[in-house]
């Protein structure tokens, strides 16, 4: 979803859930890639490029 460029309010729609929780998991998420924003989630990874 994320890569989708959903808001965190559209996300919560489709999951029935608060906003606060999305952007709860979120942080999670960035946090655990060691990305800074969402979107770093959404450039394409080039580091194992040939």
């Amino acid at each position: 979803m994320l890569q989708e460029g959903k808001t965190n309010k559209e996300i919560s729609e489709e999951h029935n859930i608060g906003v606060n929780t999305v952007k709860s998991h979120v942080s999670s998420i960035l946090s655990k890639l060691k990305l800074k924003s969402r979107r770093e989630v959404m450039k394409p990874d080039t580091s194992e490029a040939p």
